[in-house]
């Protein structure tokens, strides 16, 4: 595999590899502060959700100061006098004051007479009697008596204010209490939802318990994290201190969602430009470095061919691959003259070989002159042996 497609490979696995660890540390890093973010802000809408609750117990409170400081009231509670229920408890009342429950005690934690009002049918009914003792008790408590607070009776919240009871002059002593009790219904959730321009439900206790759990109950909130948005639920507590409605808020995640379109864009703008970049570098790479030195092996290809070693590597430039070309030129030129310098050392020795041989021959043209010499003196010296011996022979 040519370097250059190992190199484009090599950024192209980095860039990858860079991409996907930015993408999982920034969404990692986005998603964490921004539940954190979207914890505390759940928990600001559940408290305002709240702080309009306490409003509306205070509003409640101000309607029964009204009728706390008279004078009918002040001797009803006395006397019982049925000239009181007929001169002032009747529908209009309740449907001004917005009101379900009119009640009176008296010091003792008596219950002295009280009617309940529904608003649907537009009927009078007996106030229940778990609503009387749960107002009882949360009044007559001792130290930590209440004037306004909230009961559940039968599972649905209650919201009451109970003032003692003064004449018109504000003098004493009270003989008593009145109280002002109210249902939590739709009318009231929205009202709450207007005020607090927050989008929720009203899940009373028993029915969350069904839906939820027990495990929410006995804590202050909890979030279910959806995509687009959140499913915050909180719990309002009773005066005595036992869940009376669950809140069900629904928060859309738009921060969280921006945030997630912000950084999708800044993600694509990094693989745009990690892709221009990759794209420029393997352009500026290819012809500063790659085409140059795939000329630079062909011309060493050429050279080892033509077995010519006058020819000279070109290549441009003024970086580590025309050095590399300057080099292999001055080692091409001194292979040349090594070259040069082996053919006439040759020369001299076939001329010192020729030489040599014809001095051989000679030599060797010498010794067999030399040897048939010593063989002829040999013969000779063997015929005049000969001829003695036949001369001695004939004398003797």
């Amino acid at each position: 595999m040519p370097i250059k497609t190992k190199a484009l490979l090599l950024i192209v696995v980095i860039n990858v590899i860079t991409f996907f660890i930015l993408t999982a540390t920034t969404t990692l890093f986005v998603s964490s502060n921004f539940k954190e973010l979207e914890f505390q802000k759940a928990g600001e809408d559940l408290r305002r959700i709240q702080v309009v609750f306490n409003q509306h117990l205070a509003d409640l409170e101000a309607k029964a100061k009204d009728w706390s400081m008279w004078d009918e009231p002040y001797n009803f509670i006395q006397t019982l006098d049925p000239q009181f229920i007929t001169d002032n408890v009747h529908e209009q009342n309740f449907l001004n004051l917005k009101i379900n429950y009119l009640m009176f005690y008296n010091n003792s934690g008596e219950f002295v007479w009280g009617s309940g009002f529904d608003f649907e049918t537009r009927k009078f009914f007996d106030v229940k009697e778990d609503l009387k003792e749960a107002v009882k008790q949360v009044v007559f408590s001792g130290s930590a008596a209440k004037s306004s607070g909230l009961v559940t009776v039968e599972g649905m919240p209650v919201a009451f204010a109970a003032l003692p009871v003064y004449r018109s002059t504000g003098e004493g002593p009270s003989p008593g209490f009145i109280v002002f009790a109210e249902n939590y219904d739709e009318d009231d959730k929205q009202y709450i939802s207007k005020l607090t321009n927050l989008n929720f439900e009203l899940i009373p206790a028993y029915k969350a318990q069904q839906l939820l759990g027990s495990a929410l109950l006995n804590g202050s909130y909890k979030i279910q994290y959806e995509r687009d948005q959140l499913e915050v639920y909180g719990v309002i507590k009773d005066s005595f201190e036992k869940p009376a409605w669950v809140v069900n808020l629904k928060l859309y995640r738009d921060m969280y969602l921006k945030s997630l379109q912000l950084l999708a864009s800044l993600l694509f703008a990094m693989v745009v430009v990690t892709g221009l970049s990759t794209a420029i570098w393997a352009i500026y790479s290819d012809r500063l470095i790659f085409s140059r030195m795939n000329l630079l092996s062909k011309q060493i290809y050429q050279l080892r061919l033509e077995k010519s070693f006058d020819k000279k590597i070109k290549v441009d430039g003024n970086d580590e691959i025309s050095v590399l070309a300057k080099n292999l030129n001055e080692l091409v030129q001194s292979l040349s003259g090594s070259e040069k310098n082996y053919l006439k050392a040759n020369g001299a020795i076939k001329l010192k070989a020729v030489e040599l041989e014809r001095k051989t021959m000679e030599l060797e043209k010498l010794n067999q002159h030399m040897v048939g010499r010593e063989i002829r003196m040999a013969e000779l010296k063997k015929e005049i042996d000969e001829l003695k011996r036949k001369l001695d022979a004939k004398n003797g």
